[in-house]
């Protein structure tokens, strides 16, 4: 018993410290292990019509399973470069990126970076009358100097 109230203290301490690093502080850690879940295609048939819906058209929207992160290049770094890069993308029927194009930019490589980890995003394409589909979305990278 003496024990339990030695250890139990730490145990929460280690516990909720490793809960706040997740939540605070997510950029972190440089690798992360993804669960890649995309439907069977014998379940799913793929639309083949090449239109595009917006995430209020569909039946069920795109899940994404891995965002990757827009890295800072050296020369933005040098210059404190910050702020948000907005891309509109396709989530296209297939499970590729495609059509990325910045709405607002960053410069010094920011938005090529952005563009970039926005391509290499993995998803579960988004579902209309039991189809896969191709949806528009909207993705957002933001660049902090800490």
């Amino acid at each position: 018993m003496n024990l339990i109230k030695r250890v139990l203290p730490f145990l929460l301490a280690l516990i909720i410290g490793a809960m706040l690093v997740r939540f605070i502080a997510p950029n972190i850690f440089e690798s992360r292990t993804l669960l890649i879940v995309k439907p069977p295609q014998s379940q799913v048939e793929t639309s083949t019509s090449g239109e595009v819906f917006r995430s209020s058209e569909v039946t069920k929207k795109a899940v994404l399973s891995s965002r990757p992160e827009a890295l800072y290049t050296d020369e933005a770094r040098q210059n404190a470069v910050q702020g948000t890069i907005r891309l509109r993308a396709v989530l296209a029927s297939s499970g590729e990126v495609t059509n990325v194009q910045a709405v607002n930019e960053l410069p010094f490589g920011l938005t090529e970076q952005a563009m970039a980890a926005a391509r290499r995003i993995e998803f579960t394409p988004a579902l209309k009358d039991g189809r896969a589909v191709s949806q528009y979305v909207t993705i957002e990278y933001v660049f902090n100097l800490y």
